[in-house]
């Protein structure tokens, strides 16, 4: 692959993550080390997965067919819904054990944050753990595919004949990254529903906090932890929609990726929203 090529694809799989790091993290220590350790936690969460899928019925022959890179329709589809299943599940139940270490350790966080009254304090926290998450996944995801890349030659999609295989995984790559990031957002501020601020002033309950500051969807938990597990399922299910036996395959996951991340970006902008709402 030429340089030029290679260069815009890393920027396109990375760039947003970079100019982020940049323009914010680099400014804040407090919440660069709160992004390290999720992405330690995030870390943990896929070698849980890998080593559970060791359990997975028909796992050598899905090992198999992903090795050849141009499955069959006969594929086994089961294994690997499975697969998806419990790689899902155990990083939305990290990523809840880590939110848990996140509320009991707020209180030291307050303290060394740069703006411990801001109304954007838990949001700051979120978007943080969801960058290291999210970080540590694309890195994971894509590098090993980008790198292997700037050889000679240029991979085809296998389902997108026309298009280069790197490019269609550096557009994947940056629609997780997003992805990982919003399911953060949304699930802090869910877990984090009727939850007092460590030295905020008393004088309104939890409780009555959250309903002061609005109703439906976003102050409903139980809703808002379903969303973000049904859509990381939905995402990740999506990826199995590619087949070479149909042309133009590959967009399939790109346009459920897209449509998904749109009524995920509304959720957090509404979280957001929320969160300056109950602070003033």
């Amino acid at each position: 692959m030429p340089a030029l090529s290679l260069i815009g694809n890393a920027l396109l799989a990375y760039g947003p993550a970079l100019v982020l790091f940049a323009s914010f993290f680099l400014h804040h220590a407090s919440l660069g080390l709160l992004a390290l350790a999720s992405a330690f936690f995030a870390l943990c969460a896929l070698l849980i997965s890998a080593s559970l899928w060791l359990l997975v019925p028909g796992r050598a022959e899905l090992a198999a067919t992903a090795s050849v890179g141009q499955p069959d329709p006969t594929r086994p589809l089961v294994p690997a819904m499975l697969t998806l299943v419990i790689a899902v599940v155990v990083q939305e139940a990290v990523r809840g054990v880590f939110w848990l270490l996140i509320r009991k350790a707020e209180g030291g966080i307050l303290l060394a944050s740069e703006s411990p009254r801001s109304p954007l304090h838990r949001a700051r926290l979120a978007g943080a753990a969801g960058y290291g998450w999210a970080l540590l996944v694309a890195l994971l995801s894509h590098l090993q595919p980008l790198i292997e890349s700037a050889g000679p030659g240029m991979r085809v999609s296998p389902s997108c004949r026309a298009v280069p295989d790197v490019f269609v995984g550096s557009v994947a790559t940056v629609l997780g990254f997003a992805h990982q990031m919003a399911w953060t957002v949304v699930l802090f501020h869910a877990l984090f529903l009727g939850v007092p601020v460590p030295g905020a002033a008393s004088g309104m309950g939890g409780g009555a906090a959250v309903a002061a500051a609005g109703s439906g969807v976003l102050v409903n938990r139980p809703v808002l932890v379903a969303y973000v597990v049904v859509s990381h399922l939905v995402v990740s299910f999506s990826s199995l929609l590619q087949s070479p036996s149909m042309p133009g395959s590959c967009a399939y996951p790109l346009i459920v990726s897209l449509m998904l991340l749109a009524v995920s970006s509304v959720l957090v902008v509404g979280c957001v929203r929320m969160s300056v709402k109950k602070s003033s």
